[in-house]
């Protein structure tokens, strides 16, 4: 807080008429908070009022405050850059080596957000070269998140029953930078590369013309679902069809598609499936199989 009070006094006395700033995602209270303090809504923006309680969070916020302070007594430009999770290409490769499909933990507190370092420093010099009055602060992260399983089902887990204000589909971020592209034009360009099991959400239109939600599963997505959601989901299966290592089974209402490396994960996908909702059995894999369900 004494270096960013140095930096906006030196800035005045130096008449400087554009500063940005290196704030954080905590300046809102997150990962170092006692506990997950569920937010008031999804995806959270730069109004969402704050829940710091840690000393990190609160000089985060704080120095925040500071630059409003500073620009009540001059005219000024401020740019406070809630940066999340800065990683160089080789710290995101070693990150994507290890899938993350567990929702819960310590980094579901800062909603399993990153950002790439050269869309940061991108940002910072967006920061100066645009043109606004006062202090305005602005997410600056990924638009998704470093999760394997989509954001939905992950932030109904950990944070039940809080409202959302816009879709997030996939995997995206449940922090809103649409305010770094309405003002600075700034957006996140790098993505985070998911291997191994391609995990979205689409619409499915049966032949007879109901149409239904298809969500795509892993072995450990179908383990986290609870299995009372995977019943109410699935009334009766049709047919569970194995085509190049891809895989959909197909009910009256929804379906489950599953899609994996190689034969043998998915075999094990389809499997607990079974195992754990009756619904489904795959005894071989071949280059093309149709099993009838139960």
């Amino acid at each position: 807080m004494v270096s960013n009070w140095n930096v906006l006094e030196a800035a005045e006395i130096h008449d400087i008429p554009k500063l940005a700033l290196a704030s954080s995602v905590n300046a809102i209270g997150a990962v170092f908070s006692k506990a997950p303090v569920a937010p008031e809504y999804f995806p959270i923006d730069e109004q969402h009022p704050t829940r710091v309680e840690d000393g990190y969070a609160q000089s985060k916020w704080l120095g925040e405050e500071m630059a409003n302070a500073f620009c009540r007594c001059r005219e000024v430009q401020i740019a406070s850059m809630r940066f999340h999770a800065l990683m160089d290409d080789d710290t995101q490769r070693k990150r994507q080596e290890v899938p993350v499909t567990k929702p819960t933990g310590k980094s579901s507190m800062d909603f399993r957000g990153w950002t790439d370092l050269q869309d940061a420093v991108r940002a910072c010099r967006l920061a100066i070269e645009k043109d606004w009055r006062g202090h305005e602060v602005f997410f600056i992260n990924g638009d998704e998140t470093t999760l394997s399983i989509p954001t939905l089902g992950a932030i109904v887990h950990v944070y039940p029953g809080v409202p959302l204000r816009k879709p997030l589909d996939g995997f995206a971020s449940v922090l809103d930078t649409s305010k770094a592209e309405r003002i600075m034009g700034w957006v996140h360009e790098t993505q985070w590369v998911r291997n191994g099991w391609l995990l979205t959400q689409r619409s499915y239109q049966y032949p007879h013309g109901a149409c239904s939600d298809i969500i795509c599963l892993d072995v450990v997505q179908v383990a986290f679902n609870p299995i009372d959601s995977i019943r109410s989901q699935t009334s009766r299966l049709q047919t569970c069809r194995i085509q190049e290592c891809s895989a959909w089974i197909e009910t009256e209402c929804s379906g489950y598609r599953l899609r994996g490396d190689d034969c043998g994960s998915l075999k094990s996908a389809c499997q607990r499936v079974h195992s754990e909702t009756g619904h489904a059995v795959v005894s071989s894999i071949g280059s093309e199989e149709e099993v009838s369900g139960r």
